[in-house]
């Protein structure tokens, strides 16, 4: 499953990220583009990391993206 997400820099909330129609054995790949459309990065899960989620949330924090809630892209 893939997911882009658009952000505002000046957000000071959490981004939510909806994942419940991914499959169980279903790996997930999130891009995250600036306001201009500029790739911020992409991040990549494992299915057995989003097992029980419907949803996963960040931040971006000082030119940062952070994971919330314990769970974090693979290297």
């Amino acid at each position: 499953m893939e997911r882009n997400r658009y952000i505002h820099s000046l957000r000071k909330s959490s981004y939510r990220i909806h994942i419940d129609k991914r499959l169980p054995d279903e790996d997930l790949t999130v891009n995250i583009f600036d306001i201009d459309g500029e790739l911020i990065g992409t991040y990549l899960f494992d299915s057995s990391q989003l097992l029980g989620r419907d949803s996963i949330h960040f931040k971006y924090i000082d030119g940062r993206v952070i994971w919330l809630n314990g769970i974090f892209p693979n290297k």
